[in-house]
């Protein structure tokens, strides 16, 4: 039991032990400290039944197939597993912090052997998890372990049944263009194809409908919207809305989500409801798997209730505060950061503090995030260098940070789960350890912590002990709102940015008509050459 002024909570003595050197280093050295944490907790059983929506196609898979479809995992004497094709999107179901809807999944992981409990709910619903492992109730998230029969845990409705809602039938109005590349059997289009299928070869409606149905060769230069690979989306659901602004080019899988997600306004599937636990027995030690999905909602339907994971907070939370008590510095709610633009406001304007990038929370480490965010967070390093800050980054993976921002870590903590009492356990691979792991990544495509560890130990579950845990949900909300917000803006700015190219080449265009050259396009419109190639090859491609 570690003892800090009027906090309690376990830290074993290998954590404490590298606390400590994390203390001295914090007193001895004239630049700032980076600690990595990552890893992802596996709490259920191989026989654990999932919902996936993948190709308009829904059926239940167990999460061990999942596993298999995902990573390709071929066992001997067995047939394989077909790899899916990881492009195409897969939908399990998650609670949205209102209603049950589809969430995308990113990831399927093997988390070993581990010992498992059954819970058993009063409606018949049974599920096998780890302890540790936490349920949505309706109370909040709790672990297993802390459930009793007087707690009601999250259910979803598995079959939709209709509200009694009516609902008109809308048809879309075709037209007969029997010289289209992709008419239908009886040599019809729909309309607002058509509408938009103009708008992108830059003519009148009715100049195309004449094109389509008299001049055969003239078509074969013009663009088509083929309908086996994407749809055109009315924004507002009214199908007789044919304006070009209220047109919206989606590919055939985001099209479905989209109807997916308004069809359930007939139906009461989606709405939560609660089942008390009946009973929580020891099955002993089984084989346990985990989801990941998108974010912001990192919880998924298993077995017709709601579950979620977590570790890594509380761990850095635990050594967070412990190294701020022992080197005279202050950590709370308010060193705990979930945005990066909002972490390095802070890092930049202090110094001699204890900063907690809780980046896991928000599921990020996206290809996306890689590309556009971790410039951010280098800078950010280099800038802080002399400002003798303490940093620890929750991640999921850590081989997803960029090399550079590996390299200046002091340690990594992998967090995992086991079958023994522990509630949690940790993995320290210390900084010249922690390359020899990145290189063996990089070749493997596998992390073999264990072979690099140095030292391994224990926590337990210790946010509500040692921080605001009220602030710190209200904090993260606000992050995962913000980071939506962003999300929005992001869209407009790119569609923004398309219509721009689309007036610059529509410019050009117009020069062409004249019969002027490329050199003396670019001369007119003062700019480069090559950027006027550039142009061109954005305009094929949209």
């Amino acid at each position: 039991m570690v003892i800090v002024t009027d906090k309690k909570y376990y830290l074993d003595g290998y954590a404490v032990k590298i606390c400590d050197s994390i203390v001295d280093r914090v007193q001895k050295r004239k630049q700032d400290i980076l600690m990595l944490f990552d890893g992802r907790e596996g709490c259920l059983s191989g026989d654990t039944i999932i919902n996936v929506s993948r190709n308009k196609v829904s059926r239940k898979y167990t999460i061990k197939q999942l596993y298999e479809k995902l990573n390709a995992k071929y066992e001997e004497g067995k047939r394989p597993y077909k790899q899916w094709d990881l492009k195409t999107p897969c939908f399990v179901r998650s609670f949205n912090g209102e209603e049950i809807r589809l969430n995308r999944l990113i990831g399927a992981t093997s988390s070993g052997k581990k010992e498992v409990y059954e819970l058993t709910l009063e409606n018949g619903r049974k599920i096998n998890a780890t302890k540790t492992h936490r349920f949505m109730t309706e109370d909040g998230w709790k672990e297993l372990s802390k459930l009793s029969t007087k707690d009601n845990i999250m259910c979803d409705k598995l079959n939709a049944n209709s509200n009694g809602r009516k609902r008109i039938k809308l048809y879309d109005v075709l037209l007969k263009v029997p010289l289209h590349p992709y008419c239908n059997i009886g040599e019809r289009v729909e309309v607002h194809r058509l509408i938009y299928e103009s708008y992108i070869n830059n003519l009148k409606f009715t100049t195309y409908l004449d094109i389509l149905l008299n001049e055969e060769e003239v078509i074969k230069t013009l663009k088509f919207v083929n309908p086996q690979e994407t749809c055109i989306h009315h924004k507002d659901g009214n199908h007789y809305n044919n304006s070009i602004n209220n047109l919206e080019l989606k590919k055939r899988d985001e099209h479905s989500f989209l109807h997916s997600i308004t069809g359930y306004k007939n139906f009461n599937q989606g709405t939560p409801f609660f089942s008390k636990v009946k009973q929580i027995i020891n099955l002993g030690v089984k084989e346990t798997y985990d989801l990941q999905c998108e974010a912001p909602h990192h919880n998924f339907v298993a077995n017709g209730m709601i579950v979620h994971n977590s570790g890594k907070t509380n761990a850095s939370v635990a050594m967070a505060y412990y190294i701020g008590k022992k080197s005279g510095r202050k950590f709370g709610v308010e060193n705990m950061f979930f945005d990066l633009d909002a972490m390095i406001k802070f890092a930049g304007s202090t110094k001699e503090q204890i900063i907690l990038w809780d980046e896991a929370a928000l599921g990020g480490l996206s290809s996306d995030w890689s590309n556009k965010s971790q410039r951010k967070l280098k800078a950010m390093l280099m800038v802080c260098r002399k400002l003798r800050h303490v940093f620890l980054f929750n991640v999921p993976r850590f081989y997803r940070l960029n090399a550079d921002i590996i390299e200046r870590a002091q340690c990594l903590m992998h967090i995992y789960e086991n079958d023994k009492e522990q509630p949690g356990n940790f993995m320290f691979i210390s900084a010249d350890y922690l390359s020899g792991l990145y290189i063996n990544w990089k070749s493997k495509k596998y992390a073999d912590y264990w072979k690099f560890k140095k030292l391994h130990g224990c926590f337990t579950f210790v946010i509500p002990q040692l921080i605001d845990e009220e602030a710190y949900e209200k904090d993260k909300d606000a992050a995962i709102l913000k980071l939506a917000m962003g999300e929005e803006e992001d869209k407009k700015k790119g569609k923004w940015e398309v219509f721009e190219n689309k007036v610059l080449m529509n410019t050009v265009h117009n020069f062409k008509e004249s019969g002027l050259s490329q050199k003396e396009i670019a001369i007119r419109m003062d700019i480069s050459p090559k950027t006027l190639q550039k142009w061109g090859k954005e305009w094929s491609e949209l």
